[in-house]
């Protein structure tokens, strides 16, 4: 078994690794994108070299004015980018001093939080030892237990007569001359009818043995009722015997002082909630600032844009446009030196353009995948997954789990789901179904469990009826012969 604290420093522990490797991916954009600006920088100078070869076909003034200007626009972007990058990293900086003090202040907070739950599971040992043999006590824990069994068996015999009624009273409904007669209410008190219609319905009557017929149709649809009747007052019974229980179990823990230590518990979970907040808001402000170095990194800033797109038309304007062909026609052997460097760099800036592009989609699909498995931690320490008593059963398959997640190979909800088939609970002192515990309606014995909400939860059964369906028996209402 690997604990919550040890898997989520395995989860934090692979997103300092995916951040590293982003870094390193920005790293190399950098350098793609410098090396490609460096590219339009010697075309520069291999032009100016081309005018001076070529001062007899242009005026080589002209062409010197504007390699300049390309070149100082160019120095002007390179030198502002620098600043800006400079208080980009400054900034990450203090991030990540902020996160390192958050870090502490949560592995302080989360270590009083568990003592106090540890406290508190003890206390309610002890409390539940001097429970145990308090007379008092145990006499109201088997009035509300007795209570409980006897209102259980009454709403089980009252939905075994409801499905009864249901089964048995079909042959009843599905004989239309039983039913004619029965919804004129023939035989009862309040039937009318004038005096032929009172003799057919008579012949009638006579005919399929009414009068017998009737009687077990009304048992059968009265007793039904009168089960159900007999069960919500059973019901009501047990539930007051089990409140009186509840209450004993809240006086008993609030006379020990652990209700006091729930509520200090309680102040604790908050101030760990306001931290993870506090350092979300951080890791926001992290990732914004990645994500801008990552766009100066890769050349998706304006500044950048900018000055490529001006250098690219300095360089194919119609003068040194001019050059370039005149290069081309000379026998001179300069001449072609120079151009088959502009034609390579040709060649090199579409290559750099390609793998640039390549770069730029495995940054994104890295990003995707630290945004993730920056959720996943997330949602780990809201779900306090990390919490004291928690924890997974099989660090292999967690760890197997991560890494295929990591790899691409498996989606953050697959690998959730895999953390929560995981999830085991260690053993605690108290026993959560202790007293009113063990009634189905939630326990007061949880405040140490080391969990959100106060401890273990379990189903809520409402009123208290059990969901009981035995197999009616085989006796019961029989329709008489005419049926």
């Amino acid at each position: 078994m690997i604990s919550g604290r040890q898997t989520l420093a395995s989860i934090e522990k692979a997103l300092v690794s995916e951040r590293d490797n982003a870094l390193r991916l920005d790293r190399q954009n950098s350098e793609l994108t410098e090396k490609k600006l460096k590219l339009e920088q010697e075309d520069l100078e291999d032009y100016r070299q081309l005018a001076r070869l070529r001062v007899d076909l242009i005026n080589r003034e002209l062409v010197d004015s504007k390699l300049d200007r390309a070149e100082q626009l160019v120095a002007g972007v390179l030198e502002k980018r620098e600043m800006v990058i400079a208080e980009i990293d400054t900034a990450l900086a203090a991030v990540a001093d902020q996160l390192l003090q958050k870090a502490g202040e949560r592995e302080m907070q989360e270590a009083a939080v568990d003592a106090l739950a540890e406290k508190i599971d003890q206390a309610e040992k002890q409390t539940q030892a001097r429970l145990h043999t308090d007379p008092d006590y145990a006499k109201q824990h088997s009035q509300a237990i007795e209570a409980e069994r006897i209102a259980v068996h009454a709403e089980t015999k009252a939905s075994q007569s409801e499905e009864e009624l249901e089964s048995k009273g079909q042959p009843y409904r599905d004989d239309q001359l039983f039913m004619y007669l029965w919804q004129k209410g023939y035989g009862m008190a309040d039937y009318k009818a004038g005096r032929i219609v009172r003799a057919l319905d008579g012949w009638v009557a006579r005919l399929i043995g009414y009068s017998e017929a009737r009687a077990n149709y009304f048992r059968l649809q009265e007793i039904p009722g009168r089960l159900r009747n007999h069960a919500d007052t059973l019901r009501d019974v047990a539930e007051k015997e089990y409140e009186i229980l509840h209450d004993m179990d809240k006086k008993a823990r609030e006379e020990d002082g652990i209700t006091a230590l729930d509520d200090e518990l309680e102040k604790g979970r908050k101030i760990l909630e306001d931290i993870d907040k506090e350092s979300e808001s951080i890791l926001q402000r992290r990732e914004q600032l990645e994500q801008r170095k990552a766009e100066f990194a890769s050349g998706d800033d304006e500044q950048y844009r900018n000055a490529v797109e001006y250098m690219s038309g300095e360089l194919r304007a119609k003068e040194l446009g001019h050059l370039h062909l005149a290069a081309l026609s000379t026998p001179y052997p300069e001449d072609d030196e120079v151009v088959a460097r502009l034609l390579q760099r040709d060649r090199d800036r579409d290559e750099l353009s390609d793998t640039i592009a390549e770069m730029k989609e495995l940054r994104k699909r890295h990003e995707s995948r630290l945004a993730e498995l920056e959720q996943v931690r997330r949602e780990f320490k809201r779900q306090r997954y990390d919490s004291a008593g928690s924890g997974f059963a099989s660090s292999e398959v967690i760890g197997l789990a991560l890494n295929e997640f990591l790899r691409g190979m498996a989606s953050r909800d697959s690998f959730w789901r895999i953390l929560e088939q995981q999830r085991r609970y260690q053993k605690r002192q108290a026993n959560p179904r202790f007293g009113s515990g063990g009634f189905g309606r939630g326990t007061v014995w949880g405040g140490g469990c080391g969990m959100p909400g106060g401890g273990m939860r379990f189903p809520n059964s409402g009123r208290g009826r059990r969901a009981v369906r035995p197999r009616p028996s085989a006796g019961g209402f029989r329709t008489g012969g005419g049926f």
